[in-house]
């Protein structure tokens, strides 16, 4: 979705530990399309900012927000919620948090609607 010239672009990449390789061929497509725009790319990225298929974003002076461990959200272990920012949109960051994902009691058992926290950021363009 575009508002006011900046992208904002909802991700969800392969979700296999091991299938980083796949991650960065998805990561080099959004580079393709918004890698020239004022971009934020937002959601479950199924790696964290440090992961290897992150390096080209790294590389290409994103800036990410991982506000912390988001899988599972009952007992998270691993950080793979977030946001990253391309170099064009300059922002001031109010906020970066984690959102409680609350269960909901369906047939006598706590079920979790996601297995993420989901994460929120506020800000505002310079």
């Amino acid at each position: 979705t575009k508002v006011n010239d900046i992208w904002y672009v909802g991700i969800h990449l392969e979700h296999s530990d091991s299938w980083g390789e796949y991650r960065q061929e998805q990561i080099n497509f959004l580079l393709n399309k918004f890698g020239n725009k004022k971009t934020v790319l937002m959601g479950d990225f199924n790696s964290g900012y440090e992961w290897p298929e992150q390096k080209i974003l790294i590389d290409s002076n994103w800036s990410s927000y991982f506000p912390g461990l988001t899988y599972p959200s009952h007992k998270p272990y691993k950080g793979i919620d977030g946001f990253w920012i391309s170099p064009d949109l300059k922002v001031n960051i109010r906020q970066v948090k984690m959102i409680l994902n609350t269960p909901k009691l369906v047939n006598n058992e706590l079920i979790y609607l996601s297995d993420h926290f989901g994460v929120f950021m506020e800000f505002k363009e310079l």
